[in-house]
């Protein structure tokens, strides 16, 4: 799992970024994982 923390991080860095660039604001969490996922871990 120690491994997985700053991957997940830079992957949601990464999101940001690519956000960024298109002019689209969201959380990283709600675009990196599916609503079907997303709806679980809430």
């Amino acid at each position: 799992m120690g491994n997985d923390v700053p991957h997940l991080a830079l992957r949601s860095i990464s999101v940001l970024l690519h956000h960024q660039k298109t002019g689209i604001k969201v959380l990283p969490l709600q675009h990196t994982k599916p609503k079907s996922d997303n709806t679980q871990e809430s």
